[in-house]
């Protein structure tokens, strides 16, 4: 077990490079990691009018507002869509269905392959898929391989980047 010197927890696996209980990371060997370990904070972020989207979602759609981008980053979600970004060496990895390399992802933390939305039976959720640095629905962290239902409007965070998602 690995004890965190953040927030003492003490549960952490010996392989864990972040605490479970807090996020902040475990290990000295941060610094051969290809993600940067991040903690995400709890903030106020400015209200934003989202609606760029009506209209322009079918059946399966669903709208992502990245950060401070105004334009929805509209994607069909059908089954599983990965959430990620590609590697600095991108001839080393597959790429994720959506790529969020261009919205700023390798310097915000987000993983190769961070999270994946499912949609099934009429419900659109999100998994982490045990990313380095977590994720976050509405300020709350996500346990990785757990899927949690998204509501229409929720606000996902993948490390330090922000999503907002519709599909209603």
């Amino acid at each position: 077990m690995n004890r965190c010197k953040s927030c003492q927890y003490f549960e952490n696996v010996s392989t864990a490079t972040v605490c479970k209980r807090c996020g902040a990371p475990l290990s000295a060997l941060i610094a051969e990691r290809r993600t940067n370990s991040l903690v995400a904070r709890n903030s106020t972020f400015p209200i934003m009018l989202r609606d760029k989207h009506v209209g322009q979602l079918g059946q399966h759609d669903i709208a992502l507002y990245v950060g401070d981008y105004s334009e929805p980053l509209i994607a069909n979600v059908t089954g599983e869509t990965i959430l990620g970004r590609t590697s600095r060496l991108v001839s080393l990895d597959e790429h994720p269905a959506l790529d969020l390399t261009r919205f700023e992802a390798i310097e915000r933390g987000v993983s190769r392959a961070h999270a994946v939305l499912q949609r099934t039976n009429g419900t659109l959720a999100v998994t982490d898929l045990g990313s380095t640095n977590g994720t976050w629905i509405n300020n709350v962290r996500l346990t990785p391989k757990v899927p949690v239902r998204l509501n229409n409007g929720d606000r996902v965070v993948l490390a330090r980047l922000a999503l907002h998602v519709y599909f209603e």
